[in-house]
């Protein structure tokens, strides 16, 4: 393991488990206090989700609901990363209400039911959703020294120069694959069965 990634680990097993306190009557409180801060008093506070990296709450306030996250102190940039994100790329990211940075905590509108238990196996949702996490790479890429500030971790190459072979040919030639889409292949095709797969498996020994 890396040194910079041992010592990371080693801080996570070394802090006490934050998902104690998130369970506790007094992180209720301060949450409450808080919530009330921002957007008014709550007249329901609870816990979505408790997990060792982080918590999720639920507030309504009066018509209004709105869920509430804090990470544990080695993910606590989170914060500051989705305030910084709202500022250089907003169209992409979820909308805050509040924030606290040095807390590591931060109030966002509801957007309704998560992706995926809203479209479950919706496969054209969920090439959007790649598309515009992509997109938005490439939107914040420019202003990658602000998002280190913020806590990030560039993970730079370790292999060196890459090399491009600009003779390769292209991947259907070099598998030997068909160039029709796999899900317009029939069963008979997608499985020729038992011996011929026996005789791909003995050419490769």
């Amino acid at each position: 393991m890396d040194g910079g990634l041992k010592r990371y680990a080693d801080i996570g097993l070394r802090l006490p488990p934050a998902s104690d306190r998130w369970s506790g009557p007094t992180f209720r409180a301060e949450l409450r206090t808080w919530v009330a801060s921002v957007v008014g008093e709550p007249t329901s506070l609870e816990p979505v989700k408790i997990r060792p990296w982080a918590t999720v709450w639920r507030a309504e306030v009066g018509d209004d609901v709105f869920f509430a996250k804090q990470n544990c102190s080695t993910q606590s940039f989170e914060a500051a990363l989705v305030l910084a994100l709202n500022d250089l790329a907003a169209r992409h990211v979820v909308p805050l209400t509040a924030v606290e940075p040095s807390r590591g905590l931060f109030l966002t509108p509801d957007q309704g039911l998560p992706l995926g238990e809203s479209v479950a196996g919706d496969v054209d949702t969920w090439c959007r959703v790649t598309a515009a996490g992509a997109q938005l790479q490439l939107e914040v890429a420019r202003y990658v020294d602000r998002l280190v500030q913020v806590g990030l971790t560039v993970l730079a190459l370790l292999t060196g120069l890459l090399h491009i072979n600009r003779d390769a040919q292209e991947l259907h030639e070099t598998l030997g694959t068909v160039r029709r889409p796999l899900n317009s292949l029939t069963e008979k095709e997608l499985c020729p069965g038992v011996k011929f797969l026996d005789s791909i498996n003995a050419g490769l020994r």
